[in-house]
């Protein structure tokens, strides 16, 4: 086992990346055009300069500004005595031949992309000197050593150099204050677009770094309403790649369910035994389909499958539309801990969740089971097909307490039709009526939401395609569409 510190040996054999003259270009021009400091160089850190000198002018310039004082040489050199650095910057020598540099404002862009990719290679030896020290470590954990090595390489390829850094609330206001403006005149839904009118407006839609969770039985729907949304989401103008990570169900059945939610042919037909007709609308929906910005993975992963692969797809495509995660149980734990009991493992799932959420600033949409315990709940069935009772609660949610404490946003699915016969042969005359009312009803209660009401919201569901869909309109209940097809039923 080597004794050497690797990230040593990296530094020190050859010369750091750096281009000292293009920095003192960058300083120059700011000394130069006092706007250039403002419009140029409010993305640029301390540490993309390599020269010590440079780099405690530029803070010195960086205070000048925060005191609203010009910028201008004398005052400078003023700065550089009163924070007790003028020798360290290099006296009257090296800001007199600063000031004497030949700069030109108009390439000042030029200069930092320069200066910023020297520092970027800097970073990566050091981080790749870091990354070697971990992996020699006794008893390294590869997993755990690949994800920390990935999610270094990422922040640097992001520019962050602080992303945890506190920020001071004045630079905050006036993102803020465009935000709010942008949106004047809106119709009040500033997320992502769900595909439900009445859910999006209740939830103003999902917005970066929420983490959403949408919880029912097995066979409620969880896994139809995720992709429901996912297609709808999907169709929005300029979105980024929605990526389904489906951890229960195969890639070709998630297509099946989008060709039948698509085309309106029955899902079990496409599986097998389709009519000559229903095969073209399938094909018909196919270009349509290809156009969308949808990543699917399919197997068992753990959270740092799901962030790497995330991570992945958002460096290529500039960011992420959403995450979608079919289901929160499923997702593995790295290694077995004997420490650790399931609800533990969860809760820690939950947390790095919400974190890959704030991280990529996307909203991540995680399904989840819901305990057995809401089946137990009464009333059951109404004469008239209503259930008011079997609806679930915050409480049933399976495996941990932490999954509502982390999430932003919990919805459950609730139909009244799960509660019948399996097969309709097996009911009877008034039962059957009674379903017929209901089976194309669905809820969504919205149990938690961070930042606004709760309540419920009625949709359709086509059981024939797996489909959620919207009412028709608030005073026709019980009526729905179809918008693909142009069915109401």
């Amino acid at each position: 086992m080597p004794n050497e510190n690797s990230a040593n040996l990296l530094n020190g054999a050859r010369e750091l990346p750096h281009c000292i003259d293009l920095e003192k270009c960058i300083l120059a021009s700011a000394l130069l055009d006092e706007d250039v400091h403002i419009d140029v160089l409010g993305d640029v850190f301390a540490e993309y300069f390599f020269d010590n000198r440079n780099r405690i002018i530029f803070e010195a310039l960086r205070k000048m500004d925060d005191d609203r004082k010009p910028l201008d040489h004398n005052l400078l050199i003023e700065c550089l005595k009163d924070i007790g650095k003028y020798e360290q910057s290099g006296g009257e020598a090296y800001l007199s031949e600063l000031i004497t540099t030949t700069a030109t404002t108009t390439n000042v862009n030029h200069y930092v992309e320069e200066v910023k990719d020297k520092w970027i290679l800097r970073t990566l030896i050091k981080t790749a000197g870091t990354i070697t020290d971990e992996s020699f470590e006794t008893g390294a954990d590869a997993e755990k050593t690949l994800a920390s090595a990935e999610q270094r390489i990422f922040d640097i390829a992001k520019g962050e150099n602080d992303k945890n850094a506190p920020i001071l609330l004045k630079n905050l206001t006036e993102k803020i204050y465009k935000d709010i403006e942008r949106n004047i005149g809106k119709d009040g839904v500033v997320g992502l677009r769900s595909g439900f009118e009445e859910l999006d407006k209740t939830t103003t839609g999902f917005r970066a770094g929420e983490l959403i969770v949408i919880g029912a039985r097995p066979s409620m729907g969880k896994t139809a309403l995720g992709l429901s949304m996912a297609l709808e989401m999907a169709k929005e103008e300029n979105v980024k790649p929605i990526v389904i990570f489906s951890l229960e169900m195969p890639t070709d059945q998630v297509v099946h369910r989008f060709l039948s939610a698509e085309s309106g042919v029955d899902l079990r037909n496409i599986r097998g035994g389709m009519s000559p007709d229903e095969l073209n609308k399938i094909l018909g929906v196919g270009d349509k389909l290809n156009k969308l910005p949808i990543f699917i993975s399919d197997g068992s992963a753990s959270v740092t499958d799901i962030a790497a692969k995330s991570r992945r797809i958002a460096k290529e495509y500039g960011g992420l539309g959403c995450i979608v995660i079919d289901y929160l149980q499923l997702i593995t734990s790295p290694k077995e801990n004997k420490s650790y009991n399931r609800e533990n493992e969860v809760a820690s799932i939950s947390r790095s969740l919400k974190f890959l959420a704030k991280e990529l600033k996307t909203p991540v949409i995680a399904l989840a089971q819901v305990n057995r315990e809401v089946e137990k709940h009464q009333p059951r069935l109404k004469g008239d097909g209503e259930n008011t009772g079997n609806k679930p609660k915050l409480s049933d949610l399976r495996e941990s307490g932490a999954i509502e404490q982390d999430a932003d946003a919990v919805l459950f699915i609730h139909r009244d039709s799960y509660y019948y016969p399996k097969n309709e042969k097996d009911m009877k005359d008034e039962q059957k009526a009674a379903f017929d009312r209901v089976k194309n009803k669905a809820e969504i209660i919205i149990a938690k939401q961070r930042n606004g009401p709760t309540g419920s919201i009625e949709i359709g569901y086509i059981p024939e395609c797996a489909k959620f869909c919207e009412p028709i309109s608030s005073d026709r209940k019980g009526e729905y569409e179809d918008e693909e097809e142009g069915r109401r039923f």
